[in-house]
């Protein structure tokens, strides 16, 4: 793992359940013992030991969860803290944007003041202009420098062909009982949508609206 760390910019977030942190970055107790067993056993030579050692010298000092120094929190608290730390950190909600861009910064600077991360009411900002402006990019910056603040982030791109594909597709004739079903369907899934997002806070990011109904459809599911 500090090998992958090391070379991949992987990431550890060790846990330490029933051991401090002091002991494995120290080699002590336990660890020491294995350790001089291993040496006196010579099953493994003085560079792999050495290796072990450096390795749990290494992630000892990480900053992680020490299940030890909580001692009013319950073991589901402290699984759910967990995943939820995971689950952020593997979100893979960063979009690439060129580092070859001139004069963003002060647009960017103007909407992440206009979006004020530190108050949690619903903020709906729009950036419009003619084509070919930096509209798209200019929103994928705020959408990265934001996503670190939100544990549950979407990107929907092309709105915009997005409904006249659903519009072409709504042109062919359907009988009464398809109808229905569709209909059935699609309020379905705004339902569940709404359970399911009711208590969250969502950074949503809608590129190339051109209509308010697209807008609504989305902020009112």
């Amino acid at each position: 793992m500090v090998e992958s760390k090391n070379t991949r910019r992987h990431k550890i977030m060790p846990i330490f359940y029933n051991v401090a942190p002091s002991e494995v970055k120290y080699q002590t107790d336990h660890y020491s013992n294995a350790i001089v067993s291993h040496a006196n056993k010579k099953r493994f030579d003085d560079d792999t030991i050495d290796n072990w050692k450096a390795a749990l010298n290494e992630v000892g000092a990480l900053k992680g969860w020490d299940f030890q120094s909580m001692p009013n929190r319950g073991k589901g608290e402290f699984v759910k803290e967990v995943v939820n730390n995971v689950l952020i950190e593997l979100k893979t909600a960063y979009l690439e944007v060129s580092d070859c861009l001139v004069e963003v910064n002060n647009h960017v600077d103007e909407i992440m003041r206009m979006i004020c991360t530190h108050n949690h009411e619903t903020k709906i900002v729009g950036i419009h202009g003619i084509g070919g402006m930096g509209k798209t990019t200019l929103a994928q910056i705020v959408y990265n420098q934001l996503s670190d603040d939100f544990s549950n982030c979407c990107f929907l791109s092309n709105i915009r062909e997005t409904e006249i594909t659903r519009l072409q597709k709504s042109t062919h004739i359907e009988h009464p009982e398809e109808k229905m079903a569709r209909y059935q369907q699609y309020h379905g899934r705004k339902k569940v949508i709404k359970e399911r997002l009711c208590s969250k806070i969502v950074l949503l990011l809608l590129d190339d609206v051109d209509e308010a109904s697209q807008l609504d459809a989305r902020a009112k599911a």
